[in-house]
């Protein structure tokens, strides 16, 4: 008989709801015998009605059980519809039987009572020895799992840190059942016996509403066939890694429903643990540990000034700054050359959340670039706009040396109602091509969207499909 495994969306189950003739069973024909059902043993789950297997726990008394120990004897067992004998053993006492009982090919849900017959023989004499009955009643019972795997509707959910439940972050799952039928007898009968787990986070605590600080949690009967526990992950881990997919599993028993979840932290929350905290936004915590490859850790948090300002390089310090708004929504333009409109060029590249991140960093290095390698050396320059007097003028750009904004970036129409005095008309060609750089140098390797653990990002969604 299996007494254990794993199974897909939902688990069948026989319970016992409760036994009669605990006293003694019913009458014995031949020798003085009674058989008492105890609760099942275990209990029994699979997938499809006809491939259960269950046992009862029976315990033969009498003065014919005891006295014939040492005989050989042939069990013989009875049960009715739906049920079926699937075979017995015997414990180390000889005075308790186990009774496998399988369930008919097309038995639905719901309660029914198992009539349960012993005889036993002398063999090979056949000499009666004793009978005895008794009758359990029992639930078929299907447990499907809804919350946080879904697999009735392929996809699973993911779920948040929140900061506004804790300072430190709370990350809650839902597990939920559905259990048919919903009866009283079924309810009582597997109250705290449901068992729901999930993967560890570290130095994540992990707590459940139900049962409190402990591994595993009990699904609760709530409402019309649900039950519902949640794991309550308290302060965030410090390593990005910890996010993301987590295996959880309810169980009844010896045997467990797989699923699976994934578990996010809010990007624009500031409640990391790093060293860090509470000034700089998760995001430049957690994306700077692989998300964004293109030199993240050379650059210092800037703060918030506004949501279109997203990176600046400061040539007095020499220093790089990532603003609040770096991961938000920014656009490619197309730019037009003030003196040859056929010259016409797209600059930039449409990007959002790592990706954004990545661009900026490309563009603010290339500004970084341009001071150490054209400004610093003092190369000449007419307009003063950081574009070297022998860079002007070549194709395929062919800046005027005597324009600093050469395209007019300061006043186009997709730039000035987002940046409003954006001062490109100091220094447009200059960022004509840092913004030319981040669309041409941006490639497969800038960013890890698989390390992408923010809600808003790559990986967020409100669930996942299989």
């Amino acid at each position: 008989m299996e007494t254990g495994g794993r199974f897909g969306r939902k688990i069948l189950v026989m319970i016992a709801l409760l036994t009669t003739g605990m006293d003694g069973g019913l009458d014995a024909e031949a020798t003085d015998c009674a058989l008492a059902i105890t609760d099942w043993e275990e209990y029994c789950c699979v997938e499809k009605v006809d491939e259960w297997s269950g046992t009862v726990k029976c315990t033969l008394t009498g003065d014919a059980r005891q006295e014939n120990i040492d005989e050989e004897l042939e069990t013989v067992w009875d049960v009715g519809d739906p049920f079926s004998n699937e075979g017995t053993r015997e414990s180390a006492d000889e005075t308790v039987l186990y009774l496998d009982l399988g369930l008919e090919s097309g038995t639905t849900t719901g309660e029914y009572t198992a009539d349960v017959t012993f005889k036993g023989y002398y063999t090979p004499s056949g000499d009666l020895v004793c009978e005895a009955s008794n009758q359990v009643e029992v639930a078929v019972v299907d447990i499907e799992m809804t919350r946080p795997d879904d697999k009735a509707n392929s996809q699973y959910f993911h779920y948040v840190y929140d900061e506004n439940a804790d300072p430190n972050g709370v990350c809650e799952v839902t597990f939920m059942v559905q259990i048919t039928p919903d009866t009283e007898n079924v309810r009582d009968i597997l109250k705290d016996e449901i068992n729901c787990s999930i993967d560890s986070i570290a130095e994540s605590s992990l707590s459940w509403k139900n049962n409190g600080d402990t591994n595993t949690g009990i699904l609760e009967y709530i409402l019309l066939n649900k039950w519902n526990e949640k794991a309550i992950f308290t302060t965030l881990p410090s390593d990005n890694a910890e996010f993301g997919l987590k295996n959880v599993a309810v169980s009844l028993r010896s045997k467990t429903m797989d699923g699976k979840t994934k578990v996010f932290f809010s990007r624009d929350a500031k409640n990391h643990p790093g060293p860090d905290s509470g000034t700089t936004p998760n995001w430049f915590y957690y994306w700077e540990q692989g998300a964004v490859n293109e030199g993240m850790d050379d650059f210092i948090y800037g703060g918030d000034l506004g949501p279109t300002t997203r990176g600046a390089y400061n040539p007095t310090n020499d220093t790089l700054k990532l603003y609040a708004g770096a991961p938000n929504s920014k656009p490619a333009i197309t730019v037009t050359h003030q003196d040859d409109p056929d010259l016409q060029f797209e600059i930039g590249r449409d990007a959002e959340g790592i990706a954004a991140v990545a661009g900026t960093c490309i563009h603010e290095k290339h500004h970084q670039w341009i001071h150490k390698n054209w400004v610093e050396p003092e190369k000449e320059d007419t307009d003063g706009d950081g574009v070297p007097d022998s860079e002007e003028g070549k194709p395929p750009y062919n800046f005027d040396m005597n324009k600093k904004d050469t395209y007019d970036l300061h006043n186009h129409p997709d730039l000035q109602p987002r940046y409003g005095d954006n001062n490109y008309d100091e220094y447009g060609d200059q960022e004509f091509l840092c913004r030319m750089k981040e669309k041409e140098e941006f490639g497969p390797d800038s960013t890890d969207e698989s390390k992408d653990w923010a809600k808003p990002g790559k990986q967020w969604d409100p669930t996942t499909d299989y």
